[in-house]
C-alpha cells in the first residue's frame, strides 16, 4: 500500500490520477469511516500479505486515533517531552542574546522594520483572503491627507464592493472593522468630528456661507481616507 502524504500542490493527485490510468478505485472521504484502524494496521505492518493495490492519497494524516504512535510509526513515542526536558533550555539560552540586540535596536518598533520582505508580502496575501474590511480598503481607498469619510459611508461602500465581487443574492451584513483599517496604512485614524450640517466639512468657523455654531452634527470618520472612485452618501 502507498500513502501519499503532503501539503496541496506537492503532485498527489496527480501520481492518483496516473495511477487511475491502469488501477481503476474509488475515493474514500473519511479513512476512519471507510477503513477500520485494525485493517488500516495490518496494510503496514509486516505481518500480513496484502495482495490488492492500494493508494490513499491526503492532505492530512489519517483521523485515527493514535494512542500509542501506531498510526504514525513513530519510533520514540515521548520525543515532544525529551525535547521539552532537555533540549528547550538550550533552545532558549541561544536565542536570548539575538532576542535582546533585536529588543535594543527595534524598540517601540513594528516588526515589519527588520522582517524579510517576504514575510509582509505573505501577511498582506493572507489579509487579503481572509478580511473582507483589509480587501475593500486595500482595493477601493487611498491615502489623501486632510480628507475624511464618514464609517457610515465606508459601511455602504464596502456592502456594494462584497455583494458585486463575489455576486451575492443576498445582501451583505457584516460592517466594517475599524481596526483593520488601520492594517492597510497606519496614516489613517479614527476620529469623532462636528460635521457642519450645510457644507458636510469639518464644522469650524468659515468652514462655509451657511456657518452657524449649532449647525452641526456628531459623526464617526476615519481621517486621510477617500475612496478611489467617489463617496456615497450618508444613510
Amino acid at each position: 500500500m502507498v500513502f501519499l502524504f503532503g501539503e496541496d500542490g506537492s503532485g498527489k493527485s496527480l501520481l492518483m490520477n496516473l495511477s487511475k490510468q491502469i488501477l481503476c478505485c474509488d475515493d474514500m472521504n473519511n479513512h476512519a469511516k471507510t477503513l477500520s484502524k485494525a485493517a488500516f494496521l495490518s496494510s503496514i505492518s509486516s505481518f500480513h500479505d496484502w495482495d490488492i493495490p492500494t493508494i490513499i492519497n491526503s492532505n492530512k494524516l489519517p483521523n485515527y486515533k493514535d494512542e500509542s504512535g501506531e498510526v504514525v510509526q513513530s519510533k520514540n513515542t515521548n520525543l515532544e517531552n525529551e525535547i521539552k526536558d532537555k533540549e528547550f533550555g538550550v533552545f532558549l539560552h541561544r536565542c536570548r542574546p539575538t532576542f535582546l540586540k533585536f529588543c535594543s535596536r527595534y524598540k517601540n518598533k513594528g516588526v515589519g522594520t527588520f522582517c524579510p520582505v517576504s514575510f509582509i508580502e505573505s501577511r498582506n496575501l493572507l489579509r487579503m483572503a481572509t478580511n473582507n474590511t483589509y480587501q475593500f480598503i486595500f482595493d477601493r481607498c487611498k491615502y489623501e491627507g486632510g480628507t475624511f469619510t464618514s464609517v457610515p459611508q465606508l459601511n455602504k461602500a464596502m456592502k456594494a464592493y462584497i455583494n458585486e465581487k463575489y455576486e451575492m443574492k443576498q445582501a451583505f451584513k457584516d460592517t466594517i472593522n475599524i481596526t483593520n483599517i488601520m492594517l492597510v496604512d497606519n496614516r489613517y485614524v479614527e476620529k469623532k468630528l462636528n460635521i457642519c450640517k450645510s457644507c458636510r466639512k469639518e464644522h469650524k468657523k468659515g468652514c462655509c456661507d451657511k456657518y452657524d455654531r449649532l449647525n452641526r452634527s456628531k459623526s464617526h470618520v476615519i481621517l486621510n481616507i477617500t475612496l478611489s472612485y467617489g463617496i456615497p452618501d450618508d444613510d
